[in-house]
């Protein structure tokens, strides 16, 4: 979503701010709850995204990025 304009209790910057979130529905794994693994691919999915969203284009701006999975099949992200 966005970008939108950025919350008034924010000092002003030259470069755009990326929120990102991932979530998991309840049917999606066998584990309940979202744990460890949920802040993880928050940040990795920050870190993909910060490079090709151009947040220097979007002074005092937020871009929301929200990623529901529906089904994890086994597959993770990879330790090394």
């Amino acid at each position: 979503f966005g970008p939108r304009e950025s919350k008034k209790a924010m000092m002003y910057s030259n470069v755009g701010r990326l929120n990102c979130s991932v979530s998991y529905t309840p049917f999606a794994t066998q584990v309940r709850g979202q744990g460890s693994e949920h802040k993880e691919f928050t940040s990795v999915l920050h870190k993909a995204l910060e490079g090709a969203i151009l947040l220097e284009s979007f002074p005092k701006t937020t871009v929301d990025v929200f990623a529901l999975v529906m089904e994890s099949g086994g597959s993770k992200l990879s330790n090394n």
